[in-house]
């Protein structure tokens, strides 16, 4: 600042010297707006029937397609859904971790770097997500699921699905250096987060035994997903030479 400060003409610093008053003046009348210029709503402006959307499915080749049509300004939600196989206790417990690491390192012919910059140039963003499905006519019964979700502009969507196709067929997971930085984040901010979550882990640790939802939460989760991620970054530089 001293450096910038030094070069600066006189004009220019009484140009700035004004722009920092009008800016001052005008918040001081912002300040005393009324709220009543903000646009309001009453309770007669609120539809009292749902809107029905009708719900189109089509089969194409092995896949199953839901689709419905609703205004959103040009674009395009999409959702990937793949039921899970039989996995062991191991394997579940490497699941959310998996899940978090997916979107998050190269794809088909694109390291991370590129991976990213193809991401914000065509899309609002790309996630995975396990959820439990669990059956409303019986609690015990679930139906787990992975999803990959992304939106982006009508005119972007062939390069969100191509995207998505790379993530799901050909994830680099041999980028070792990449994955210790995402293992290493996740780390640093859970055990950072401790006190904030304790009431959320301590309730999901206390239902764990009551069904196979609570089981799996605590372990997707809760204090235990934290505790299998410190055993992890034990034997980080052992596991992942970079």
């Amino acid at each position: 600042l001293d450096s910038i400060q030094e070069k600066l003409q006189p004009d220019q610093i009484e140009k700035i010297l004004k722009d920092a008053k009008d800016l001052n003046e005008l918040q001081k009348k912002l300040e005393k707006t009324s709220i009543d210029c903000l646009p309001e709503i009453a309770i007669a402006d609120v539809p009292k029937k749902n809107k029905d959307f009708a719900l189109n499915i089509e089969e194409i080749g092995k896949f199953k397609i839901y689709h419905h049509d609703v205004f959103t300004n040009e674009i395009a939600y999409v959702d990937l859904l793949f039921n899970l196989p039989k996995l062991s206790l191991k394997e579940l417990l490497l699941l959310p971790l998996f899940s978090s690491l997916v979107t998050d390192i190269g794809a088909g012919k694109r390291n991370y770097i590129e991976n990213l910059n193809f991401i914000q140039a065509y899309t609002g963003g790309i996630s995975s997500d396990i959820s439990l499905n669990v059956q409303a006519d019986n609690f015990d019964n679930i139906v787990p699921s992975i999803s990959i979700s992304s939106k982006a502009l009508y005119r972007n969507a062939d390069k969100m699905f191509s995207l998505m196709k790379d993530i799901v067929e050909n994830p680099i997971f041999s980028d070792s250096a990449r994955i210790k930085e995402c293992l290493l984040q996740q780390h640093t901010y859970l055990e950072n987060s401790i006190v904030q979550h304790s009431m959320s882990w301590a309730t999901s640790l206390s239902q764990s035994s009551l069904s196979p939802a609570g089981f799996l939460c605590s372990k997707f989760n809760g204090i235990d997903y934290l505790n299998n991620l410190r055993d992890l970054i034990k034997d980080l530089d052992k596991t992942y030479q970079c």
